[in-house]
């Protein structure tokens, strides 16, 4: 028997942990009056700039259906059992 977490409760304890550590950030962001829209939108302009510049295809354009993919995937090889 393995001691590895199944992969569904692996992947609610990160989105838990992420919840948390975004808290202290959102509420500075509320202190400072930054709207809920303009949240969403620094959310969609870091996600963007990390995926370009982190998970870039050398010689590819960048595009948001290649992002979408890469997450997908990355998703899916975190939540695959280990043989």
């Amino acid at each position: 028997m393995s001691d590895t977490p199944p992969p569904l409760q692996t992947e609610r304890r990160f989105l838990s942990t992420i919840e948390h550590l975004l808290q202290p950030l959102v509420r500075l962001l509320l202190d400072h009056g930054v709207s809920y829209p303009a949240q969403i939108e620094l959310l969609k302009a870091s996600y963007v700039h990390v995926a370009d510049r982190y998970f870039k295809l050398q010689g590819k354009a960048q595009t948001d259906s290649r992002i979408h993919q890469s997450a997908d995937w990355r998703a899916s090889e975190r939540c695959q059992t280990p043989a």
